[in-house]
């Protein structure tokens, strides 16, 4: 009743007269009997749109459309309905109202119209004359009022990427009474669609917290306000496809609107599809599981690389040895490294010997705290998992022999795998690949090709990922039915009891950084780490206190025993890597020496293949476990696991191998329970055999976390018997601990009943003193050290091994620093009784060893900042200050006399000479055993002198020996008190001749001067003034030696050469007999023999015989023709092996031949690079040959001798025929190719490098190119036209393409992105973005200035700021409580704080830098240090036992002694000389001898005085 005024008004104009058509008259503008005329309804209104807006306090609705009507005088009437929530059902009218104006509007007002209602309106017009004939109606789109959850995506993947989700309010949001900021705050929760409380939800949420603010303005496209979440899929390796997740959102707590309060938006649903994993295993010999199921055998011996991800940085790395046959090859696993980002961990015991050591973890975190690396243990170390943030994980299996590992491979990583367990992409043929893809089947090539080498660049190198989609690293953590925070993403599951002992490993690394970063060098190849042999656990931590470097034996026993005394070898300072000799050499092919043996039955033993597989079908198929899980594992896996076994047997022929392959089928059946989690209940027995192997043997009952054993047995299945549980009688000092005298971090701990065992541990339990009583905190266990069945020593737990003085007991005198219940156990299973440890400051308190253990606070004590000091006790930084409690017990009182240094006697004649690198130690030691510095007060310019008194000089050479330099030096301690000495320097010239140089001798006294002299080549004696004769022994032989400065030179006699003489001239080689006749060469000559027949003459030039003409010519050699000259290809000219050819076409009369196959040339001179390798000399005419001798002007120098049988030197060759084409004369009738030429007659012309792709050589070094190809070599391919936008010409008008291009010639640009709001695409993947916005698809809006705070800019200049700021930049903030010590606010809850202080409003105190060696920071850049540290940021050590003897404090309670003196506070004197007959060393080198004997070592008897 709310419209009657509307209504009247509507009525009267309805009633109003109607205007007149053409032609119509009538009176005042009115149509007599107008009402009468056709009634025609008007044209229906525009579509009508429906959004919210806020009036004061109130939602409306409004619904407004468009007048289309002429002349105005219409009316409309609008409709409201809503869609009713039950299904099936008719609309629901809400209102129906006519009005003269184009809009209309309905109030949210909670009651009749809710939030989560789905509204409609809808409108008709009528001439204001004929109200009842209505137009059409014309409805609306739907409207939804309330809040909406809208995901980018309703189905994902589980691959740990993020997914958006958009929360969209389409009405304005409530605000606050009074002035104040509108918004809400939303609580999402994420819960699966399955009562299934095993599972969980399938995804997270980044945020819990939503909080929609108002945009400002009207609302715009249906929306008011906006926020945006992200939800991430859980990897939790189960298969559990098609599950679906519900996002929903709490009701609404709206104290101010009634109309907000108790709303719940309506939630959505995910689906989670699965992304299989796959497994990897490597077992015993090792046999290999590749991930897609191929099994083979890796006998070789080394590092290689098992696993690598090609999405994200992480691998595996094994390391092999030599295991368990002694003629067959056989190898295991001995260690193995993975690294995922920037952690690197190894589980190694290859630098030992196989049945003795144990392997050792070493963690190399780069980020410390973090990590998302998880390390647990199982069985009591025999299984290590060692899990990464992807959701891969390394297990190994360890045994005496080395170990079997277990790799997993997450869903994301298919097709993305690389190494020797092959590609994970279910195709089996392809996984023996190379690095580069291409698939072998050569099994030895795929295994070597990855091998690690260390002097190599191998392809199992550690490298970076490929490029991949932007992923987000999931965390590893198990999600709580309703949690949402970021941390989670990845669900590791698991059945076989494990123990998280991540903190352990982590923790020992943050101890150990600086010292490992200072020895630690890159990961070596293998990256596996060098360390100790360990004796009782079966896997530690590896720590500096327990553990030393090992080092290389021989190959056999590649590490020896040595104590923890010996020195550290080269091996220490090179990394962490040990020698491991297989890793420097490739391995042998298969048949390198022979082929290989191969293994045959019956085994040397005896043992059959029949006896072999019984037993394996006994001990494997035959297992509880095998029995138990065989529905999970099948037949055909089982079959594998008895395979392996009898192949293990044949190998190694030792039935100790028999269970081995067990913990393949306890990974295999645990990883098939996991995936199949959904009927975990169905399976309880199968979960019973994992968590409790053999079901504990019937000697323990099974629990959720393993076997509990019964009395008197124990290890993790209750297989070992302990007939005694230990007994503690007393602990070390009737268990009372001063750390005024020790450390306290090892107590001895004495009994009956203590066992040599690998699980030999201590337990502490530490006592707190809560509400006015001793409360008991969680147990920690450490490993025991042996000492006999009656001692052994605990280590007290690492964050409470270095307990120190100081904490002042002020506050609770009757109370130690700490209090432990120590007990022991054999097994780690059964403990003893407790004995209580108290560890007190003995320089404030006395502690009495009862059970109560109270304490008495000593008098003569002092408290100051809130630390306790004894009488006489120094202040850590200063030994100025000392507590004196009768004068203060609060405050620090001011030492006493306090007298300067004491300097060491300097001797008065120090010596150096020129050019010397002088160095003298100066010592001084102060009275009240403060550290003292040395300074310089004046000297030379190029004098330096450390704090610690080292002076170094270079001894100027131009220093007059008889004056000397001198030096002031000054000694002063901490407090101030100084000392002065004044040292000279007396400089000789160095003496020594013909260029050598003066270096100090080694063994003279610092500051005697003496010096050797080493002189150059040539030259000898003291001080290099004797010439060295070069010519004794002769070494010339048959030539006479001319001497020279550490050189000589030989003459030579004629016919022989060489830098000695020593080379026989071969005369013969220049054929210098008449053809035909034979050469002798002689030492020095040569000789011809006999001319031919029908010639005469000495042999060397032969003339024709008058008087045997015609007969003697009868009797020439066979073959030598008409003229009786030999046949030219007799003396065999050309190059061996090439055929000699007779033709008149050359002017030798002969051709050659081509070189044979893999050398060049014209078949006379062949060669393989260049070098010239010719045929025979003999019969070829003239030649000329090299030959060097030594000059006697120059012995360096050679010289060229030239022989030639016709002419003088250098005369231009003749040949009496003409050298066909392609042909020059070389040499005395003698024709060779021309260069570029070759082949018989010179005909075939040579081109270098040789012609490519059918082009053919037409003269030298010259292609004629075939069409498509061009170059010198016709190497490349031709385009036409040309490619197009940088494409490359593949082969012939065949283009390669870059990315973002196609076509025949890559014209065609192709625009991978979508160009938003008026962006123009200008290449691939890049748009051009208009004024205002940014980004790669020009969705990122740009504000000018930009929003500051967090804000966000919703389009060009406008920000929209989150809560607790505003202004135009968001750069207003408010906090609130204020910030303290002058804190600036930056946002609501956020300071920013001054130096010296932090926190939330900053009200807390920091030193910067930290305070170090664990000093607590107390105040700002205040540091109170622990005891031993001393400093301003407790960086400089303190010894509480002052060093003696000129020691140096370099460490707490660590003295740095001099020469001759060794100790904890360098008391004890050391003698070379080992004292004799009871004598004692007294001083450095000095023995104090008993009555009777005398000497150096006392070892002369003397009479009794």
């Amino acid at each position: 009743m709310g419209y009657c005024a509307q209504e009247t008004e509507a009525s009267s104009a309805l009633t109003a007269p109607r205007p007149c058509a053409a032609g119509q008259g009538g009176q005042e503008g009115s149509c007599p009997g107008g009402e009468l005329t056709a009634r025609q309804p008007p044209p229906p209104p525009g579509v009508p749109a429906i959004w919210a807006e806020l009036s004061g306090n109130a939602v409306f609705l409004r619904c407004s459309f468009q007048d289309r009507s002429a002349n105005g005088s219409v009316g409309f009437t609008v409709s409201w309905h809503r869609r009713s929530p039950r299904d099936g059902q008719p609309r629901e009218e809400l209102r129906t109202e006519t009005t003269l104006h184009a809009s209309s509007s309905i109030e949210l007002d909670g009651l009749n119209l809710r939030l989560g209602d789905t509204i409609y309106c809808s409108s008709s017009s009528f001439f204001l004359d004929s109200p009842d004939v209505l137009g059409p109606a014309v409805e609306s789109q739907e409207f939804f009022a309330g809040i909406r959850l809208r995901p980018a995506v309703s189905s994902v993947p589980e691959d740990g990427r993020d997914y958006g989700l958009s929360v969209e309010s389409t009405v304005p949001l409530p605000c606050a009474p009074q002035p104040g900021p509108c918004g809400l705050v939303l609580q999402l929760s994420a819960q699966t669609q399955e009562a299934n409380e095993v599972l969980g939800p399938d995804l997270v949420l980044s945020s819990c917290l939503v909080e929609l603010g108002a945009q400002g303005g009207p609302c715009r496209s249906g929306v008011c306000s906006r926020a945006q979440v992200t939800f991430t899929p859980i990897t939790d390796f189960v298969r559990d496809a098609g599950r679906s997740t519900q996002i929903s959102v709490r009701p609404i707590d709206s104290k101010h609107s009634f109309l907000w309060n108790g709303y719940t938006p309506e939630p959505v649903q995910i689906t989670v599809e699965d992304e299989p994993s796959a497994y990897c295993y490597v077992a015993t010999d090792p046999h290999v599981i590749t991930f897609d199921g191929s099994l083979y055998d890796n006998d070789q011996i080394g590092t290689f690389l098992l696993y690598r991800s090609l999405r994200r940085p992480l691998e595996v790395h094994v390391r092999q040895w030599e295991c368990g046959s002694v003629v067959l090859a056989a190898s295991c696993v001995c260690g193995v490294v993975a690294r995922d980002g920037g952690d690197v961990i190894a589980l190694d015991m290859c630098d030992g010997e196989m049945g003795e050591t144990k392997p050792r973890l070493t963690v190399k975190d780069r980020h410390l705290g973090k990590s998302g690396v998880r390390i647990t243990q199982s069985y009591q170390g025999r299984k290590v998992t060692i899990t990464f943030s992807s959701g891969a994980f390394v297990r190994a299996d360890v045994s005496d022999w080395g170990m079997s590992l277990t790799v997993r491979a997450p869903g994301s990583d298919r097709n993305h795998t690389a190494g020797l367990c092959g590609s994970f992409d279910s195709r089996p043929y392809n996984d023996l690949h190379s690095a580069g893809g291409n698939v072998t089947r050569n099994l030895h090539a795929f295994i070597s090709e990855w091998r690690t080498l260390r002097n190599r660049p191998s392809t199992a190198a550690v490298s970076q990922s490929p490029a991949s989609p932007p992923r987000s690293e999931p965390t590893p953590d198990r999600p709580g039915s309703s949690d949402c925070s970021r941390h989670g993403n990845v669900e590791l599951s698991s059945v076989i009891p494990a123990l998280d002992v991540t903190a352990e490993y982590i923790h020992s690394v943050e101890l150990r950084v600086d010292e490992e970063e200072n020895r630690r060098g890159t990961l070596p190849a293998g990256g596996l780490p060098a360390r100790n042999r360990g004796s009782d656990p079966l896997v530690t931590p590896r720590d500096g206190a327990s553990t030393r470097p090992r080092y290389p034996g021989n190959r056999g026993r590649r590490q020896s025993q040595r104590s923890l005394s010996d020195p550290p070898r080269q091996a220490d300072l090179g990394g962490l890597a040990y020698f491991f000799p297989e890793d420097h050499e490739p391995a042998p092919p298969p048949d390198a020496f022979g082929p290989p043996p191969t293994p045959a039955w019956p085994a040397p033993s005896g043992l059959t293949e029949r006896q072999a597989r019984a037993s394996c079908q006994r001990a494997v198929a035959g297992s509880s476990l095998a029995l138990g899980c065989g529905a999970l594992l099948g037949e055909a896996f089982v079959g594998r696991a008895v395979a392996m076994c009898v192949g293990d047997l044949q190998l190694k022929d030792d039935a100790g191998w028999l269970n081995a392959t067990l913990p393949l089928l306890e990974n295999e059946c645990e990883r098939r329970l996991v995936e199949e989690r959904r009927s975990e209940g169905e399976h309880q027995e199968v979960v019973e055999l994992l968590r409790c192997p053999g079901r504990c043997g019937g000697n323990g009952q099974c629990s959720d976390w393993g076997c509990r054993c019964f009395p008197g047995f124990g290890s993790y299945d209750c297989s070992s018997v302990s007939d005694q549980i230990p007994e503690i009688v007393e602990l070390e000092a009737q268990g009372l601990c001063d750390v005024r005298r020790g450390g306290c971090s090892v107590v001895q701990v004495g009994g009956a009943g203590f066992k040599r065992s690998q699980q030999l541990k201590c337990e502490f339990v530490k006592e707190k003193f809560e509400e006015g009583g001793w409360v008991l905190d969680d147990p920690r266990y450490v490993q025991a050290t042996f000492l006999d069945a009656t001692a052994l020593e605990c280590r007290l737990p690492l964050e409470d091994s270095q307990v120190t003085a100081g904490s002042d007991p002020e506050m609770s005198p009757d109370r130690p620093l700490a209090r432990w219940q120590v007990k022991v156990s054999n097994d780690g299973h059964s403990y003893s009784n407790a004995k209580v440890l108290t560890v007190y400051d003995g320089g404030c308190q006395s502690c009495s060893s009862t059970v109560e253990g109270r304490c008495v606070l000593k008098e003569k004590t002092c408290h100051i900042e809130g630390r306790c000091y004894g009488e006489g006790d120094l202040h850590p930084s200063s030994p100025c200050l000392t507590c004196q409690p009768d004068s203060s017990a609060h405050t620090w009182s001011t030492a006493g006399d306090n007298q300067p240094p004491v300097v060491q006697p300097v001797p008065s004649g120090l010596q150096s000479f020129q050019g010397e690198s002088f160095l003298y130690q100066l010592r001084a030691r102060d009275p009240e055993g403060s550290s003292v510095v040395f300074t310089l007060a004046s000297g030379p310019g190029e004098a330096a002198l450390s704090p610690s008194g080292l002076l170094s000089w270079a001894a100027d050479p131009g220093a007059d020996g008889a004056e000397g330099r001198s030096f002031r030096v000054s000694v002063a301690d901490e407090c101030g008190a100084e000392t002065q000495v004044s040292v000279q320097v007396f400089v000789t010239p160095c003496g020594c001749g013909n260029g050598g140089s003066c270096v100090s001798r080694t063994e003279a006294v610092a500051g005697s001067g003496a010096y050797v002299c080493v002189c150059p080549d040539g030259f000898a004696g003291g001080r290099c003034e004797v010439d060295v004769d070069d010519c004794k022994p002769n070494p010339c032989r048959m030539g006479r030696c001319i001497d020279g400065p550490n050189a000589f030179s030989c003459v030579c006699p004629p016919g022989m050469t060489g830098n000695t003489c020593r080379e026989d001239v071969d005369e013969c080689v220049s054929a210098p007999c008449f053809p035909g006749v034979s050469c002798q060469n002689t030492p020095g000559s040569f000789g011809c023999g006999a001319c031919p027949h029908g010639y005469r003459g000495d042999g060397r030039s032969c003339a024709r015989d008058p008087e045997a003409d015609g007969t003697d010519r009868a009797r020439a050699p066979q073959g030598w023709g008409r003229t009786g000259l030999p046949p030219p290809c007799l003396s065999r000219p050309c190059h061996p092996g090439v055929r000699c050819f007779e033709t008149v076409h050359s002017a030798n009369g002969f051709a050659c031949g081509p070189c044979p196959a893999g050398l060049h040339g014209d078949g006379f001179t062949c060669s393989r690079s260049g070098s010239a390798v010719q045929g025979s000399t003999a019969g070829r005419g003239p030649s000329v040959h090299r030959k060097t001798a030594v000059s006697p002007s120059n012995p360096h120098k050679s010289r060229d001798a030239v022989s030639s049988t016709n002419g003088p030197k250098n005369q231009p060759a003749v040949c009496a025929r003409q050298c066909g084409a392609n042909m020059e004369c070389s040499a005395p009738n003698t024709c060779t190719c021309k260069e570029g030429y070759t082949g018989y007659n010179c005909r075939i012309a040579v081109c270098r490098p040789d012609c490519k792709n059918q082009g053919r050589c037409v003269r030298p070094n010259v292609c004629l190119c075939p069409g498509g190809h061009s170059g010198p070599a016709c190497e490349h391919a031709v385009c036409e036209p040309g490619c197009q936008h940088g494409g490359t010409c593949l082969s012939t008008n065949r283009c390669t393409c870059p990315y973002g291009y196609l076509g025949p010639r890559c014209e065609t640009m192709v625009c991978n992105r979508h160009c938003e709001n008026g962006g123009r695409c200008i290449s691939p993947d890049v748009c051009q973005c208009r004024a205002g916005w940014s980004g790669p698809n020009c969705n990122s809006a740009l504000c000018d200035p930009v929003c500051l705070n967090g804000g966000a800019c919703l389009k060009p200049g406008v920000c929209a700021c989150p809560g607790g700021f505003y202004g135009s930049q968001c750069q207003i903030a408010v906090c609130s409580p204020p910030c303290k010590n002058g804190g600036q606010c930056m946002r609501n809850g956020v300071c920013s704080c001054p130096d010296g202080y932090t926190g939330k409003r900053c009200q807390r105190s920091v030193c910067e830098p930290g305070c170090m060696n664990k000093g607590k920071c107390v105040g700002a850049n205040t540091c109170s240090c622990p005891s031993g540290w001393r400093g301003e940021r407790c960086h400089m050590p303190l010894c509480l036992q002052k060093c003696r003897n000129g020691g140096e404090c370099v460490g707490p309670n660590t003295c740095q002694c001099p020469d001759g003196w060794e100790g904890p506070q360098c008391q004890t004197a050391i003698c070379k000389v080992r004292c004799l007959n009871g004598g004692r060393c007294v001083l450095p080198d000095f023995c104090h001898c008993r009555r009777g004997y005398k000497g150096v070592s006392c070892g002369v008897k003397a009479p009794y005085a």
